[in-house]
């Protein structure tokens, strides 16, 4: 049994022709026959057979089934045909040589369902299917980082080594982010080719789904052979088994994530007795304190959507973030990352942990660095407010930093909300409500002014009028609110009070 197009296409590729007719590509083809005189009185043809014949036998004739003819120089709807008079027994080898190659892929299937049910693991799965399609095989979590391969020789240069384990490179991550190549991996329900200039062949990517959240994916590198639509429908059986396989796997357990627990609860209820204590641990863990510290908090937009055990969240990000330790606190994933650059750091981690936290259906959020070990708890506690107000407000941006939170955060913190309220500066109440009165724009005006820290031209661009307009709008602004733009104390305290109001108003 084959697929109709797999059939034809074989037929037009070997004899060097052109098959005409109409037909749906995805009809099953269980065998081949030679239509006779007794077919054609039968009229009803069986199905999913494929019958050859000459034209010469069906002219005229009102048969129904499918139907291959040669020697026809008529065209029709209702039977396949070729122009040329090639020998019947010619395009029968083709096609039983496409039937016999499927019904191969279909034994494969079977040695792979009875690998899995043997219980061999992983990488006894990949080996078998490897023997199947002759081409490496490699299975890559959310983090670009390699769970298992078939064969075991070393991957191709776009991998590096980190934490004892192979992960695709930052610069090849990025290409293919550029190439949109992530999005369709993470949208994948079927294997897809493409051709990776990198190792200058065609690949195939799968995702790997559990429960309908994709864990990582399958790379196959076609070095030896391109493979068939049937290949590529074992492939497909081969996903969904090694989505099987880590269900049952305990390949996320580690030794490490308790002691990492440990340590940073300890730290965080400050059970420490000094900043060299913490410091000798982290040493011990294999961290390398540095000038700074800071902490990414990281956690799930549902925590229905969370399908594995924790750990193997935990192992991934271990994976993308370098010099740190996590731990697992109740929902969410802490990690303390040292650093001596930390826009440099971020820069070189983005890209990998948006990867990692849209595949996920998670978010994250990034603390102020600081430089004693012993503050964390503050610092931390920036990180995990603004990551619950990214989640009760559904932001869109999965990575959010304290340097845009943390004037909401100096607002949630105030024991008396209402005397913070009442702090708003009276000329920006004033002018707030006559813009609602008077449908005008001097509070918008004036914050666009502020964000473009007071620079006049830039602010006119942005509003889209002449900058002698926009200081007649400053002279009317002074006249009707009294306001004083031409005194840093006031503006400060305008731009605080319009903070404020942004805050309320999304709340």
């Amino acid at each position: 049994m084959s697929k109709l197009k797999n059939i034809i296409q074989k037929i037009e590729e070997v004899h060097q022709i052109k098959v005409y007719g109409d037909y749906h590509p995805n009809d099953f083809v269980k065998g081949v026959r030679f239509l006779n005189k007794e077919d054609i009185r039968s009229v009803y043809l069986s199905p999913n057979i494929l019958y050859l014949c000459d034209y010469d036998l069906i002219r005229d004739k009102n048969v129904y089934g499918l139907i291959l003819c040669v020697n026809c120089m008529e065209p029709s709807k209702n039977f396949l045909s070729i122009q040329e008079n090639i020998d019947l027994f010619e395009i029968s080898n083709s096609i039983f040589e496409v039937l016999d190659q499927f019904e191969n892929v279909e034994r494969k299937k079977q040695l792979l369902f009875n690998v899995l049910h043997s219980g061999n693991g992983l990488t006894e799965l990949l080996r078998n299917a490897y023997n199947s399609i002759e081409n490496p095989i490699q299975i890559l979590d959310s983090s670009y980082t390699i769970l298992a391969r078939f064969p075991l020789s070393d991957p191709d240069p776009i991998f590096e080594e980190k934490y004892n384990r192979k992960s695709l490179k930052k610069e090849f991550v990025e290409r293919m982010k550029n190439q949109n190549l992530k999005d369709k991996i993470l949208h994948s329900v079927y294997p897809f080719k493409v051709f990776l200039k990198d190792l200058n062949c065609i690949a195939i990517f799968e995702s790997i789904r559990i429960n309908n959240s994709v864990v990582g994916y399958l790379f196959i590198k076609c070095e030896n052979k391109e493979l068939t639509d049937d290949e590529l429908d074992f492939v497909h059986i081969l996903t969904q088994m090694v989505s099987i396989q880590l269900q049952k796997d305990e390949l996320y357990q580690n030794p490490y994530a308790i002691k990492f627990d440990l340590f940073l609860k300890d730290l965080l209820l400050g059970h420490l007795k000094s900043e060299k204590e913490g410091i000798v641990t982290l040493k011990e863990f294999g961290v390398k304190p540095k000038e700074f510290y800071f902490f990414i908090v990281c956690g799930f937009q549902d925590l229905r959507k969370r399908k594995l055990p924790p750990n193997y969240y935990w192992m991934q990000l271990r994976q993308i973030f370098d010099n740190s330790i996590t731990c697992v606190d109740r929902n969410y994933y802490i990690t303390l990352i040292s650093t001596d650059h930390f826009d440099d750091y971020i820069l070189n981690i983005e890209s990998r942990l948006e990867s990692f936290l849209s595949m996920n259906k998670m978010k994250a959020a990034i603390s102020y660095r600081f430089n004693d070990l012993l503050d964390a708890k503050i610092y931390v506690e920036q990180a995990k407010k603004q990551l619950q107000h990214n989640l009760a407000y559904h932001e869109t941006n999965s990575i959010s930093y304290y340097k845009y939170f943390f004037f909401e955060h100096l607002y949630l913190l105030s024991e008396n909300q209402k005397e913070i309220v009442s702090s708003i500066h009276p000329a920006i109440r004033q002018m707030v409500q006559y813009d609602e009165l008077h449908n005008t724009k001097y509070t918008y005006t004036l914050e666009v002014y502020l964000k473009n820290n007071r620079n006049a031209p830039e602010s006119a661009k942005e509003l889209y009028i002449h900058k002698s307009t926009l200081f007649y709008r400053f002279a009317k602004m002074e006249e009707l609110f009294n306001l004083k733009l031409n005194h840093s104390d006031s503006l400060f305290a305008y731009e605080f009070s319009l903070r404020l109001i942004n805050i309320l108003k999304e709340r």
